[in-house]
C-alpha cells in the first residue's frame, strides 16, 4: 500500500497532465490515503534543508505571481463560477487575458511581485555588504535601497506608464490599461514619500516570502519580524496590514523549520493544537490587531474545516463570504484556506485553488503559494513555469547571494544554480 502511494504521489508531483492533476484532486481517495500521502510527504519535507526550503519559497511566489496575472481581479460571480473555477488548471500562463483593469504579456510580474522583488534587492543591498548597525548587529534592510528600487520599478518611464498620472489616463473607458497596474500605496508612496493611510490590503504579506524566506536563518524571529514591519510601513499605514504580514511570516517561519500544512497554521494561528505541536513562531507580544486577526483567521479556517454544502462550488462560496478583493481580513483568510486546502497536494494545485475563487489572485497566489513551495520543494514548481516569469533569473541570483549567507546552504545554492541552468537554457 505505502509504495502504491508514493507511486501516485510521484505520478501526482512529476506529472504536466493538467487533467490527470485535476482528477487526483477531485477523486474519491479514502481519508486513510490521502494522510498517507501527506506522511509521504513529511518525510519528505524533513530531508530538505531549511535553505531548500526558503529558496523554493522565493521563487514560488515570483513564479505565482506571473502565472496568475492575467486573470487579476475577475469579480463577476458567473465569470468566476463558469470560467476560473473550471478551468483553473489551464489558466497560469495562459493567452486568454480576463482581467479587466490592466493587460500585459504573458509571465510579466505585477506590483505585488515588484513590490517583493524591491524588498529582495534591499535585503540583499544589505546582507552581502555585511554592514553593521551601531550595536554591532547585522543590518537586515537598507532603507535607502528599498525606495530607490520602489521609484525606479514604479516611477516615470517605467512599465507602469507615466507617472504622474496624466489627468484622465486611468478612466474606466481606458480599461484594460495597456501597462502594469500601479496600486494605490505606491502612488501615495511616489506622490508624498509616505505610506497609504488605513491601507488595509494584501501587498504586505505578498512580500513576505522574499523577506522572511532570505532572513530565516542568518537572523533572530523577532529582527525578522521587525523588518517585515519596516518594509510594510514604507508604503501601507495600516495595522491590518501589518497582522496580515505578521500572521503570513509566522506560518512560513514555521514551514521553513519542517513543520508541515497543518501544524504551521496551529503554531502560527496559537490555537490548541499549537500547544500539541510544540511551535510558537517567535515568542512577543501581539499588537491589539495581530492578536484578534489571528483568531479570526483560525475561527474562519474551522468554519470552512467544519462546513457542510451541497454547493457545486463550495471553496468559492467561503471565499465570496469572506470577500475576494484585495482589502484585509478577507484577503489573508482566503490565501490561508487555499494554502490549508492544497498546500499539501502541491504547488501547482495551490495556485490552481487560489484562481479558482476570483478577485484578487495574485496576493493570494503568491501567499498561499509560496508557502506550498516551501513545504513542496523547488521540484514542485512546473518548469515550463519556471521558463516563463520573466526576470526570474536575476531573483534566482540575489536569492542565491542570500542564501550563501545562510548555515548549511550548499545544496541550496546548487538548485539555484539548476534554475539558473534552466531558464538560460
Amino acid at each position: 500500500m505505502a509504495s502504491n502511494l508514493a507511486a501516485l504521489r510521484e505520478a501526482i508531483v512529476t506529472s504536466n497532465d493538467a487533467k490527470f492533476l485535476q482528477d487526483v484532486i477531485d477523486s474519491d481517495l479514502s481519508k486513510a490515503a490521502r494522510d498517507r500521502l501527506q506522511e509521504i510527504s513529511v518525510a519528505e519535507t524533513a530531508a530538505r534543508t531549511p535553505a531548500e526550503r526558503a529558496l523554493a519559497s522565493i521563487i514560488g511566489g515570483f513564479v505565482a505571481d506571473a502565472a496568475v496575472q492575467s486573470v487579476q481581479w475577475v469579480y463577476d460571480e458567473e465569470t468566476i463560477k463558469t470560467k476560473l473555477h473550471p478551468q483553473s488548471a489551464k489558466l497560469p500562463f495562459s493567452e486568454q487575458h480576463l482581467c479587466p483593469f490592466f493587460k500585459v504579456g504573458v509571465g510579466e510580474s505585477t506590483a505585488y511581485g515588484d513590490q517583493a522583488r524591491a524588498a529582495l534587492v534591499a535585503i540583499h543591498s544589505a546582507v552581502t555588504a555585511d554592514s553593521k548597525k551601531g550595536d554591532g548587529s547585522q543590518s537586515l534592510f537598507d532603507p535607502s535601497a528599498y525606495e530607490s528600487q520602489l521609484v525606479a520599478i514604479f516611477g516615470n518611464d517605467s512599465a507602469y506608464g507615466p507617472w504622474p498620472v496624466p489627468k484622465g489616463a486611468e478612466d474606466k473607458d481606458k480599461f484594460p490599461l495597456p501597462h502594469k497596474w500601479r496600486n494605490h500605496s505606491i502612488k501615495s508612496f511616489l506622490g508624498t514619500g509616505k505610506p497609504q493611510a488605513d491601507d488595509h490590503q494584501l501587498d504586505s504579506a505578498a512580500k513576505v516570502p522574499a523577506i522572511v524566506a532570505s532572513l530565516h536563518g542568518i537572523a533572530p524571529a523577532q529582527d525578522i519580524l521587525n523588518t517585515v514591519e519596516k518594509i510594510v510601513g514604507v508604503t501601507q499605514d495600516s495595522d491590518q496590514a501589518v497582522a496580515a504580514a505578521t500572521i503570513a511570516a509566522d506560518v512560513l517561519a514555521a514551514l521553513l523549520k519542517g513543520l508541515r500544512t497543518k501544524d504551521a497554521l496551529a503554531a502560527a494561528l496559537d490555537t490548541n493544537s499549537a500547544e500539541q505541536v510544540g511551535e510558537r513562531v517567535a515568542e512577543r507580544e501581539d499588537s491589539e490587531a495581530t492578536a484578534a486577526m489571528r483568531k479570526l483567521i483560525a475561527e474562519a479556517l474551522e468554519a470552512w474545516r467544519n462546513q457542510a454544502s451541497e454547493s457545486p462550488t463550495p471553496f468559492v462560496d467561503f471565499a465570496l463570504k469572506n470577500g475576494i478583493g484585495c482589502r484585509i481580513p478577507g484577503s489573508i483568510i482566503n490565501a490561508l484556506a487555499v494554502f490549508s486546502e492544497s498546500g499539501d497536494l502541491g504547488y501547482e494545485q495551490t495556485v490552481q485553488r487560489a484562481i479558482s475563487c476570483g478577485g484578487d489572485v495574485v496576493s493570494r497566489s503568491i501567499v498561499s503559494g509560496a508557502l506550498a513551495a516551501a513545504v513542496n520543494g523547488v521540484a514542485s514548481i512546473p518548469t515550463e513555469w519556471i521558463k516563463k516569469t520573466k526576470g526570474l533569473a536575476d531573483v534566482v541570483k540575489l536569492a542565491r547571494d542570500i542564501l550563501s549567507k545562510h548555515p548549511n546552504a550548499d545544496s541550496a545554492l546548487k538548485l539555484a544554480d539548476e534554475l539558473l541552468s534552466t531558464i538560460e537554457a
